[in-house]
């Protein structure tokens, strides 16, 4: 084969190479492609959407017993922040409220302060 008959059978096999533009197979396949690939992407965002709500919906149907066991347990932590009480009775702590407990503190941060300079008038 001649370099003519060469060049001859490259043209008939891709028509668009002598133009410089892509064949229309090229062009079939890429927007073929494209297509899949968003699919694909739409596929995986509503795929994670779905198992979001399905892991979502399980953890807040929780057993009534869950649901006791949690409010008793706020309930003891409220009686423990409102109330007084022993922390360890033979080292002489106690518990107090925390209401009581943040006046303390204000009072004991007010005492320690300087009070502020005073100007003279004139």
């Amino acid at each position: 084969m001649d370099s003519e008959e060469k060049q001859e059978v490259a043209a008939v096999a891709d028509p668009g190479a002598e133009s410089g533009r892509p064949s229309g197979l090229l062009t079939q396949v890429t927007v073929v492609g494209v297509l899949l690939g968003l699919a694909l992407a739409v596929l995986m965002v509503g795929g994670m959407f779905w198992l979001g709500d399905y892991y979502l919906r399980e953890s807040v149907e929780t057993p009534d017993e869950e649901k006791l066991g949690l409010r008793e347990l706020q309930a003891a932590d409220q009686r423990e922040l409102t109330n007084y009480g022993w922390i360890n009775r033979q080292q002489g702590q106690v518990r107090i409220p925390i209401e009581r407990a943040m006046d303390l503190l204000a009072e004991k941060t007010d005492a320690n302060k300087e009070p502020p300079p005073t100007s003279s008038g004139d």
